[in-house]
């Protein structure tokens, strides 16, 4: 079975296209959604009880405020072999579920995909998949794992999981997830795996966009080339 989590804080006006998205998926293999609310004070929750019936979906709730907090709960209460991550602002294609289980098929313990914005104009969708696909990916050593278009086995979780909730300093949570897959196991890039995204956050919070994102990544590349001396000195209770 496949689990998809989708942590969720205040997505009242984004989350219902997402679940309309994945009711509307072609495949015959078994999944589940589970949707995490992250202490939403808007009708998030309310919009997805409406589709307790509609979809093999749970609702929980994560009191622990943040994305971190949300995926970690989320991935502990998933029921499938596989775990797959989704935002409450994404729009899946029909075969996306089809898609991550076929990878899966092969001898694989993570999954990364390919996006494309539908609300920014394609010259900035090329400018981002330059930055993930061939510089991030040059620099970090390995694939980049996107938080809103990725998957990995729960056995994988299950070993990873103690090194993953240390307290690291700031970083990309699903970069860093992607840089412990790869050092214990095989992380495959599958660009077929396509998902349709927003850039909402860009023009939410420019400054946190074009400054703070790129400084996490330096951390997130740090973290994976010196990724054996960290564990070493045991270097994650560091102050943000």
């Amino acid at each position: 079975m496949i689990s998809i989590v989708l942590p969720a804080f205040n997505e009242q006006k984004y989350i219902k296209r997402c679940l309309d998205s994945l009711k509307r998926q072609k495949t015959k293999r078994i999944f589940e959604i589970v949707v995490v609310d992250n202490n939403s004070s808007d009708k998030t929750a309310e919009i997805v009880t409406l589709y307790l019936k509609k979809l093999p979906l749970r609702l929980v709730h994560e009191s622990s405020q943040g994305i971190d907090a949300a995926r970690t709960r989320g991935f502990d209460e998933a029921r499938g072999d596989i775990i797959a991550r989704i935002d409450a602002d994404c729009i899946a294609p029909e075969d996306w579920i089809e898609k991550i289980g076929a990878n899966f098929d092969n001898k694989i313990d993570g999954l990364c995909g390919n996006f494309n914005y539908y609300d920014a104009p394609w010259i900035i969708t090329t400018i981002m998949k330059f930055f993930h696909f061939i510089s991030m990916r040059t620099l970090l050593g390995h694939e980049v794992m996107l938080g809103y278009n990725c998957a990995l086995r729960k056995k994988m979780w299950v070993k990873i999981r103690p090194l993953v909730i240390k307290k690291h300093v700031q970083m990309h949570e699903d970069i860093l997830l992607g840089t412990y897959i790869h050092k214990n196991g095989i992380l495959h890039l599958d660009m077929n795996l396509v998902m349709n995204t927003s850039i909402r956050r860009l023009y939410k919070n420019f400054y946190s966009f074009t400054v703070a994102y790129p400084i996490m990544c330096l951390k997130n590349i740090l973290f994976a080339r010196f990724y054996d001396y960290y564990l070493r000195k045991n270097l994650f209770d560091l102050a943000e």
